[in-house]
């Protein structure tokens, strides 16, 4: 089964709302949405179409090669 995206719109009230927020409130707001996404997607899964989350991927460990 293909996953539907997620959409969140919103309202014209929600968006002026948000007009009187300082600078570090809208961060707090942003970081708190940054937080929430990686949890219900994984950083792994949002990697996949942000490249910018893949530098937080853990790196492949290599094979240590055996003395023969």
């Amino acid at each position: 089964m293909k996953a539907k995206p997620f959409v969140h719109r919103l309202t014209k009230e929600q968006i002026e709302q948000t007009r009187h927020w300082t600078p570090e409130m809208k961060l707090q707001w942003l970081e708190e949405a940054n937080n929430f996404i990686n949890k219900a997607l994984g950083i792994e899964r949002r990697a996949e179409f942000d490249p910018r989350f893949k530098v937080f991927l853990p790196k492949p460990r290599r094979k240590k090669k055996l003395k023969e």
